[in-house]
């Protein structure tokens, strides 16, 4: 069941990403990869992009979970990097949250 919800999860942020990706400029495009990094001196958005990133991700989720997250304000769990450090990072942190949340 994890699996599967680490699927969706990454699914829905990789829809996510396409939804930026119309705004930006062909040079400024996000890859989707597990690797990009969010945060940082190689972060793959603006922090405009990155804004607009999170609620598109939060309103996905709640539409395909029906659970309500909050990527601004991330909770506490047995994680040491930010969960917006890089895209595997969110998706694991936010399947982490579904699953510790229904």
């Amino acid at each position: 069941m994890e699996n599967d919800i680490n699927d969706n999860v990454l699914k829905a942020v990789y829809s996510a990403i396409d939804e930026i990706n119309q705004m930006l400029p062909e040079e400024k495009k996000v890859t989707k990869s597990r690797d990009v990094e969010l945060l940082g001196a190689s972060a793959a958005m603006d922090s405009l992009s990155l804004v607009n990133f999170i609620v598109e991700i939060e309103q996905k989720i709640y539409e395909i979970f029906n659970v309500k997250i909050n990527l601004a304000e991330p909770r506490s769990e047995p994680q040491q990097q930010s969960p917006l450090k890089s895209i595997g990072a969110l998706v694991n942190y936010i399947s982490y949250q579904i699953v510790h949340n229904r």
